[in-house]
């Protein structure tokens, strides 16, 4: 990579604690009930104040923006997935690749000779080289190995029995068993406390660490933090509880500096909508010819496949059960870095004009099949017809053309027309649902939680200001300041500002002046990041 190999300033410490979710409408009551002390000695004692997300505030994009310091128009990403052929849909995931292109905080402070830790960045794979560790996150595929380079594998092992990246807490076996649930995730938990307490006591300059539990938290379980009277109330309190203790863990070093960000803030869910049912019946979406037959056949060989499995039957012919299924039961959506792209497998690409892409947070349309004025005017037409439906039914519905939301290079890589429905208030369902498009008080099974625009930011240390910002820091600020603090020249791309104000008046970061740099050498360290080898 043609590192410069030196230490700028070898004392230089400074350490990201990424709570995925947080959100101030959990943490101020915890604080003041007394339930995270080690939060509270922060807020009392440093920098805080709001962070506005990405729209839509899910995680892919969120992390995204916060690593480039630069918005979904230069990133082209705003979902889980990347469109990289522009007008033409052909949606992959995003993977550790797009952050090295789009260049991130860590990449040119490991340029500028700073050892670099990244534990648990979500969608941050295949790892790739660099002077430090990497540590799997939300997204990192099953059966992959947890860690680079080779020798923070075999640390892991050493320290716990199995390290965990990631819970699926939507699947079938939490439904209803919050007990299961809250086992698992307090056992990723307090795996991750274990690994983290370790590695701090290396000699690194940067030390990234997202926990995503908070996030699955939220998302499952935000009815019994809603409700003081719920049987799970006070165990909801205790992950928290939990999570100020690894907070606990980073304070006690006392020789750096810490911030506390999170991607997205979070509230209720209650209501439903589909709309890809919304296509379909306005005739923008077509289904696929036998789709019916094609399905029934599909439950009928998933039964009989679960039932051999039961039996043994494939263990016992000397056939895994699981290559069965993927020869019989292939789905029509790509799925990698554990990362399912949530197209409806029911749609028939070819022969329609509009496709709906959905995270379950906000919604999105991709127009395909259709070019120039013609595209144009069908973005006008669904807006408009969307706005009457909204109306009719009585529900809140924001929705945007890209170009009026994003700016740069890469705005055409992003959906066509993306919304969100009762201020995130509302689940959009990405699958075809025959029945009522939008629905109030919708049952949902292990999903009482939603994303919102508002996280946290939080500052530490004897370089940070004891100060209530009035401001609130957009999330592609947090890349530039974290360069300002290392007195590394900031990109002229990125969108995101220095707040010199959370720092003292007698620290590097704020005498410093800031520096931007030039375009040939950020020419250069991109080629250099894009070159690195697996």
């Amino acid at each position: 990579m043609g590192r410069r190999l030196i230490f700028m300033s070898e004392d230089k410490k400074l350490a990201v604690l990424g709570l995925d979710g947080a959100t101030w409408s959990v943490i101020d009551p915890l604080i003041n009930k007394g339930y995270m002390p080690n939060m509270k000695e922060i807020h009392s004692n440093g920098a805080s104040g709001k962070l506005r997300s990405t729209f839509p505030p899910i995680t892919a994009p969120a992390w995204m923006s916060m690593a480039t310091g630069k918005n979904p128009g230069k990133t082209g990403i705003s979902d889980f997935f990347k469109n990289d052929k522009n007008d033409d849909f052909d949606p992959q995931t995003v993977n550790s690749f797009d952050f090295r292109e789009n260049g991130t905080y860590w990449d040119y402070l490991n340029e500028n000779g700073y050892v670099t830790y990244l534990i648990g960045y979500p969608m941050l794979y295949p790892y790739y080289s660099i002077d430090g560790i990497m540590i799997g996150g939300w997204g990192t595929p099953d059966g992959s190995k947890i860690a680079y380079p080779e020798y923070a594998n075999k640390r892991l092992n050493n320290l716990t029995k199995e390290y965990v990246t990631h819970i699926p807490w939507r699947a079938e076996k939490y439904n209803n068993n919050k007990e299961l649930f809250l086992k698992d995730l307090i056992e990723m938990l307090e795996s991750q406390h274990l690994v983290i307490e370790n590695f701090l006591k290396d000699n690194w300059n940067l030390f990234v660490y997202v926990c995503s539990v908070s996030d699955f938290l939220l998302h499952v379980m935000w009815e019994d933090w809603d409700n003081s009277e719920s049987s799970y109330h006070s165990k909801f309190i205790n992950v928290w509880k939990k999570i100020d203790d690894l907070i606990g863990t980073f304070l006690e070093r006392k020789e750096m500096t810490l911030f506390i960000v999170s991607d997205h803030g979070f509230g209720s869910v209650n209501n439903k909508f589909s709309p890809a049912t919304w296509l379909l019946k306005n005739g923008y979406a077509k289904k696929k010819r036998f789709y019916k037959i094609k399905s029934a056949t599909k439950s009928i060989l998933t039964k009989i496949n679960n039932l051999l499995k039961k039996f043994s039957f494939y263990e016992k012919i000397g056939i895994d059960h699981s290559t069965i299924k993927n020869i019989f039961l292939s789905e029509n959506v790509k799925k990698s870095l554990n990362v399912s792209l949530p197209i409806p497998s029911e749609i028939d690409l070819n022969n329609s004009s509009v496709v709906s892409v959905s995270n379950g947070i906000s919604g999105s349309f991709f127009i395909i099949n259709e070019n120039g004025e013609s595209k144009n005017l069908l973005k006008n037409e669904i807006i408009k017809k969307m706005k009457l439906f909204s109306q009719e039914k009585g529900f809140d519905i924001e929705i945007f053309k890209r170009e009026n939301i994003y700016e740069g290079e890469n705005v055409n890589k992003n959906a066509d027309i993306l919304f969100k429905v009762d201020n995130y208030e509302c689940f959009i369902k990405s699958d075809y649902i025959n029945s009522a498009i939008y629905k109030k008080n919708y049952n949902f099974q292990s999903r009482s939680g939603s994303h919102r625009r508002n996280g946290i930011f939080l500052g530490y240390g004897k370089d940070i200001k004891g100060i209530n910002l009035r401001e609130t820091i957009e999330i592609f600020d947090i890349a530039p300041t974290i360069l300002q603090f290392f007195n590394v020249p900031i990109p002229n791309d990125m969108d995101g500002e220095v707040h010199k104000e959370i720092f003292t008046e007698y620290s590097d970061a704020y005498q410093k002046e800031i520096k931007y740099s030039k375009e040939d050498e950020k020419d250069k360290l991109k080629e250099a990041i894009q070159g690195l080898k697996m």
